[in-house]
């Protein structure tokens, strides 16, 4: 997993504020905060090194933070943060608080198809009643996205807001925001992806609701 998680939001400064939000070149972190409340307690799936706690932290002193990372360096990284990071699947399973939001922020592309579906057995587990889960992705509906998702050598399994609705109604969650982010300016690109009929947005951002 990734240790710093950037996107094209991060490495085009010139996109920002109003026209950030117009065109959707909107950073993962930046919408999780507006789904996350002071005292929240949270966990982040694949938390590298804990960039995503370090906004949150600015943000809400308050909030209980949580990691989950299995990449070494970023773990020595983030606990000399002084962040609580797990680095086995063994004793997250035996913690016994619940979690008012779990963060999946381009990670789920990382995972075989049976770990997606531990992933969401453990959420349901551990998640509290009407607690949230906040995933986003590369949008491999999207042509270009969909081309360059294997020269990644960590990718495992692409998944589509198709499965994610999919996983919705296996576990009993509701969509409460979609968000497709990120879209391609090259006019030759969107026109290719037009021609065949698929997106021009490179991401995707979704909040789910435990309803039960």
């Amino acid at each position: 997993m990734e240790i710093l998680k950037k996107n094209w939001f991060d490495k085009h400064k010139r996109w920002n504020g109003f026209f950030a939000k117009i065109l959707r070149f909107e950073n993962d972190n930046e919408l999780a905060l507006q789904y996350i409340k002071n005292e929240f307690n949270i966990l982040d799936f694949g938390c590298g090194d804990c960039t995503t706690f370090d906004i949150i932290r600015r943000k809400y002193q308050e909030a209980h933070l949580t990691g989950f990372e299995i990449d070494k360096r970023a773990v020595n990284i983030a606990k000399n943060k002084g962040y609580n990071v797990y680095t086995s699947l063994k004793d997250i399973n035996h913690i016994e608080n619940k979690f008012d939001c779990i963060l999946m922020l381009q990670v789920i592309e990382h995972l075989k198809k049976h770990q997606i579906y531990e992933f969401f057995d453990f959420t349901k587990k551990h998640l509290k009643k009407d607690g949230i889960i906040i995933v986003s992705s590369v949008n491999t509906r999207e042509f270009f996205s969909l081309r360059d998702f294997w020269d990644n050598i960590d990718h495992k399994y692409p998944i589509s807001l198709k499965a994610i609705n999919q996983l919705c109604q296996i576990y009993n969650y509701k969509q409460l925001k979609i968000i497709k982010k990120c879209p391609r300016l090259n006019p030759f690109k969107i026109l290719i992806n037009i021609m065949l009929g698929d997106d021009i947005y490179t991401g995707w951002f979704v909040v789910l609701k435990k309803e039960k």
